[in-house]
């Protein structure tokens, strides 16, 4: 049973300070509400547009990535690195650990669980590719280097 304070003034500021409290709580949900309702109707309004510049933005950057494949010996001669008014065209080369459907078996048989993810086990690639040669060669796996290429854009270009 509660205990209630004898003074009714005392009841009557405790319930005027509970309904401010409450009409505050009623005024920030319905703010934040209207703040939901906003943000989906603006992600409708530009859904359709931002998939669309996402998939002219890749479709360009596939071409340049292909070009630059292409014309490796023109662009990069004795060089790693072109600089051009709109950005950097990047070449190098870069180690590609091939892993075998095997290595499984072959790290649990050798009872190597730092290269194994616990929770359904299964080969845990980012660890692995950092191991050295004979280690990936003892679950069958191998190392070798593939070309890379990339591109930094410029903030602000030159135009």
């Amino acid at each position: 049973m509660s205990k209630q304070p004898k003074q009714p003034e005392i009841l009557i500021v405790g319930n005027d300070l509970l309904a401010d409290l409450a009409l505050s709580r009623d005024i920030l949900a319905a703010a934040q509400a209207a703040l939901q309702a906003e943000v989906l109707a603006a992600q409708a309004k530009f859904e359709k547009f931002i998939t669309e510049a996402k998939d002219d933005f890749e479709a360009k950057e596939h071409a340049l990535l292909g070009f630059m494949e292409e014309h490796r010996d023109e662009l990069f001669d004795g060089t790693d690195q072109v600089d051009l008014a709109e950005g950097i065209l990047l070449h190098g080369e870069k180690d590609r650990v091939k892993i075998p459907r095997t290595a499984l078996a072959e790290l649990l048989r050798l009872k190597w669980e730092d290269g194994i993810k616990r929770a359904d086990p299964v080969v845990d690639r980012e660890k692995v590719e950092k191991w050295p040669v004979e280690r990936l060669t003892a679950i069958g796996a191998s190392k070798k280097p593939v070309e890379v290429y990339s591109y930094e854009l410029k903030e602000e270009p030159n135009r």
